[in-house]
C-alpha cells in the first residue's frame, strides 16, 4: 500500500480527490474546544512535473484571553500516481509517513467536503 494510500484510509478523505476535487480541508478539536488541528489537501498539476496532492497542517489553540494561537506548519507532497513521499534533505520515508499519520489522527473532512455516496 502505498504512503497515499494509508493516509488517504487515515482521514477517510472523500474518493475524487484530482482535477474535479482539487481541494479537502480536515479538522480535528478537543473535547474542551480550545485546541485542535487542520489540514488543507491540494491535488496539484504541475504541466512537466506531473501531479502531486500536498498535505499542509496546522495546530492551534486558545490561550487565556480566548485569542487563537497557530502552531508551525508542516507540510507534505505525495507523488503521483505512485503515491511516495516527495522527501526534502535525508528523511526517511517512514518516519516522515508516520509523523504524518499522527498529524492528522482524528481528523476527519469538514462537513462541506464529505463524500455525499
Amino acid at each position: 500500500m502505498s504512503a497515499f494510500q494509508q493516509f488517504k484510509e487515515a482521514v477517510h478523505l472523500p474518493a475524487g480527490l484530482g482535477a474535479e476535487l482539487p481541494y479537502v480541508r480536515l479538522f480535528v478539536i478537543n473535547d474542551e474546544r480550545d485546541a485542535g488541528a487542520d489540514a488543507d489537501v491540494e491535488f496539484e498539476d504541475s504541466g512537466n512535473d506531473g501531479e502531486s496532492v500536498a498535505v499542509t497542517i496546522s495546530g492551534w489553540r486558545r490561550d487565556d484571553r480566548g485569542q487563537v494561537i497557530r502552531g508551525e506548519t508542516e507540510r507534505f507532497v505525495f507523488g503521483l500516481p505512485t503515491g511516495n513521499l516527495q522527501l526534502v534533505q535525508d528523511v526517511d520515508a517512514l518516519e516522515a509517513l508516520a509523523g504524518l499519520l499522527a498529524a492528522v489522527s482524528g481528523m476527519r473532512p469538514m462537513p462541506e467536503a464529505a463524500d455525499p455516496a
